[in-house]
């Protein structure tokens, strides 16, 4: 069909890595954008207080065995334990950023996409979400 041979030619387009870079700063440019669109500069959102998340041990455990998982290429357990995260601890935004992370590593974007705006229905000035 039309819209499957749409879904590999963007695969095809998005598998090369200088396209993965002409995103990624587009993205940091539309960020650059979007900051002032929410009325605050980057900043007044960075010197926003914040309450502290209550981190849960049994997650952040969990957060820590995937950043190594990740650190060495393999993303999908990374994945795995990002979401065991997310399942003990689903209010951290930073559990979905960095599954986001992982997906855009596997070329998971539409996945990537649905983590960051996740983590960004947490927490609006978490601006590691917004380019990923």
């Amino acid at each position: 069909s039309s819209q499957t041979h749409m879904m590999a030619s963007m695969n095809r387009a998005f598998s090369s890595r200088r396209t993965r870079v002409v995103l990624a700063m587009h993205t940091f440019l539309c960020l650059c954008v979007l900051l002032p669109v929410t009325g605050m500069s980057e900043s007044a959102i960075a010197s926003t207080p914040k309450l502290a998340p209550k981190l849960s041990e049994t997650a952040e455990k969990f957060k820590r065995e995937a950043n190594y998982l990740f650190s060495n290429n393999k993303f999908k357990d990374a994945i795995r334990l990002y979401s065991a995260a997310i399942n003990e601890d689903p209010e951290n935004p930073s559990y979905y950023c960095n599954r986001a992370f992982a997906h855009i590593k596997m070329e998971n974007y539409g996945q990537a996409l649905e983590d960051s705006e996740a983590s960004i229905a947490l927490d609006n000035a978490f601006v590691k979400a917004y380019y990923r």
